[in-house]
């Protein structure tokens, strides 16, 4: 249920106020050439009725939303709206025919006079404090559904970001069982081969598990975090496909302390291994470096003959990913040659957590 921010409603009654009884104190001055003191009495009293027009209709969203029942732009709220101003119209008008202008511009109490001397001011003092309910019921209209805005976006936001983590740990899932069968195949063929070369990339296999698996965050973490899964994961590479893969990394102290979204990289360079072909006579080569504030990986085009559907759902991935962190673009470049992605590096200006 939409929650009503009575704290709003209620500054708001008291500003409201204040400024309307000043403009009834300016209309006036401009009108009559009556005293200071009288001015005064005008808008303290145009103010007081402004004022408890405003807390009767806050106690009407009060008592709709104790019953349980809707308490924004229904026909229950309205009625009961004009039924509380109402009856303080009524209790306003006896009190005002009490008063009387004196000599000296003040208001002073004075023996009632009979309700038949007095019918046209009356249907004016009712026209007035109708004229001034609406008003409020416009400017608690305006307050509830920007309110309700507010709050709606910031559940989309939520909802947005749960459903991006969601994707997130889906893409960690998909990665993982196509990145250990690999590795096993991998490894049973090296430990044929070579079983020293097998131990060495046993134990990066092993680092590399671990620290992806173990890993809880998903949001924002240093370059330099990042790089170590990065570098576990080429290394095994480089043992897997010896010559075949050549690849550098040049990112400078400085930006490694910039922030990137969790997970980002490593989806872009198994990509670029997944869907190119490797072969001594034409090496693969990836470059992951950093240049005017963007972190790049960029790889030479020589894709597979079948190459496998779904390149793009992690890169859609990082990019919403990216978006909901820091408002920043992924920038894709794609010539005949080359294949490149870049994201901007965070600094703690521009890092939305």
């Amino acid at each position: 249920m939409f929650e009503i921010p009575y704290k709003k409603l209620t500054i708001n009654a008291f500003v409201t106020s204040c400024l309307i009884g000043l403009l009834a104190i300016a209309t006036h001055a401009l009108m009559n050439t009556k005293s200071w003191l009288w001015l005064i009495q005008i808008g303290s009293l145009v103010a007081g009725l402004f004022l408890m027009t405003s807390f009767i209709n806050i106690f009407v969203l009060f008592l709709l939303e104790k019953s349980g029942q809707k308490t924004t732009f229904t026909a229950s709220r309205y009625t009961l709206s004009f039924i509380g101003v109402s009856l303080l119209a009524i209790a306003s008008y006896f009190l005002s025919i009490r008063f009387h202008s004196e000599h000296d511009g003040m208001l002073r109490f004075v023996k009632p006079r009979p309700l038949t001397e007095n019918h046209l001011r009356m249907y004016v003092f009712f026209i007035l404090i109708f004229a001034i309910n609406a008003i409020v019921l416009l400017i608690h209209n305006l307050l509830l559904m920007k309110d309700l805005k507010n709050k709606v976006e910031l559940e989309n936001a939520a909802l947005k970001l749960k459903n991006l983590e969601a994707t997130y740990e889906q893409l960690k899932q998909q990665i993982h069982p196509h990145f250990l069968f690999n590795s096993l195949s991998t490894l049973k063929s090296l430990i044929q081969r070579n079983r020293e070369t097998a131990e060495d990339y046993l134990v990066k296999l092993s680092g590399f598990l671990r620290i992806t698996m173990d890993q809880t965050k998903t949001d924002l973490v240093i370059v330099e975090e990042e790089l170590v899964i990065c570098k576990q994961y080429l290394e095994m590479q480089k043992i897997r496909f010896g010559d075949s893969l050549n690849y550098r990394i040049e990112i400078p102290d400085e930006d490694q302390k910039a922030h990137i979204p969790f997970f980002s990289i490593l989806p872009l360079l198994e990509n670029a291994i997944k869907h190119n072909s490797l072969t001594f006579q034409k090496p693969l080569e990836i470059t992951l470096s950093s240049n005017n504030g963007f972190i790049q990986v960029k790889n030479r085009k020589q894709l597979r003959e079948s190459v496998e559907q779904g390149m793009n759902s992690g890169l859609n991935n990082l990019k919403q990913r990216y978006w909901m962190l820091s408002n920043e673009e992924v920038v894709i470049e794609d010539s005949s040659e080359w294949f490149s992605v870049k994201i901007k590096l965070l600094r703690d200006e521009n890092c939305d957590y």
